[in-house]
């Protein structure tokens, strides 16, 4: 249920008092045909805010912060989409007004895809329907990358609870000559991104810090795989628990000097 049936505060206490004492394989209430607002960025949504569920099926969060650098390169960070995640937008869904909207797919597909595989195999990880969780659209702006949408009809509240225990996290690939004239992207902006388009965000299980970490194959990057911890909020909508962004800084130049993980096997 993407809003209670009768907008009124009572309607909504309970709807949230419900999503509190559910039994896990009970039907969590979505609507099957959501609200076209749903998918633009909520006026909740604070900067370095991470995945949010709230109780009426509406899902936003950052998963990326705008600035953040690779772990074992500083001068490399994640951009804005040149192409406006047009990687990440490939389906549609019917919004209440009876029209379409573009929109990209979530799933639980088991973190990211093997950083270094081709693009399509790295797509192809990400496209299991049978997986999907969230529809959103996913935009940028001073802050980061951020999506918003809805969660798909018909899952239970274990799915959501499950859900709301991941983080969301971002995967950028190198990007062939073919994608960017078929997005209209010039030269300029390609260079810009260093030919790097993001396919899309995804779930991940690592929490609390901006993760960034990078991945070559034959001294040239394969992917940059980043991400940012979950948020919880109460029923007044508002954070639970304070950020301390001076021991997050700290902890991020630490990570950041830290000497890189053995290559895997």
């Amino acid at each position: 249920m993407y809003a209670p049936a009768v907008p009124c505060e009572a309607c909504e206490a309970e709807a949230r008092q419900a999503a509190t004492v559910e039994p896990f394989d009970a039907p969590f209430p979505t609507a099957e045909y959501p609200d076209r607002a749903a998918f633009d960025r909520p006026d909740w949504l604070q900067p370095g805010q991470g995945l949010t569920v709230t109780d009426d099926g509406r899902v936003a969060g950052y998963f990326f912060q705008a600035g953040a650098c690779l772990v074992h390169d500083h001068g490399a960070c994640p951009r804005p989409s040149p192409t406006r995640y047009a990687a990440f937008h490939q389906q549609d869904v019917i919004c209440s007004d009876g029209q379409p909207i573009r929109v990209g797919a979530i799933g639980m597909v088991g973190g990211h895809a093997d950083p270094y595989a081709s693009v399509d195999v790295a797509v192809a990880h990400y496209a299991n329907p049978d997986r999907q969780r969230v529809l959103c659209r996913a935009g940028d702006d001073e802050h980061g990358g951020w999506i918003a949408g809805v969660l798909v009809p018909h899952l239970t509240y274990g799915d959501v609870a499950a859900l709301r225990a991941c983080a969301l996290s971002g995967d950028w690939r190198p990007m062939p000559e073919s994608w960017w004239r078929q997005n209209g992207v010039g030269h300029a902006a390609v260079v810009q991104a260093e030919s790097y388009d993001c396919i899309g965000p995804t779930f991940v299980t690592r929490p609390g810090l901006p993760l960034v970490q990078v991945y070559e194959t034959d001294g040239r990057v394969a992917a940059m795989l980043g991400g940012m911890g979950g948020i919880q909020i109460d029923e007044n909508g508002d954070v639970m628990g304070d950020i301390d962004y001076d021991l997050l800084a700290e902890a991020v130049v630490a990570r950041q000097a830290a000497p890189p993980p053995p290559p895997s096997p």
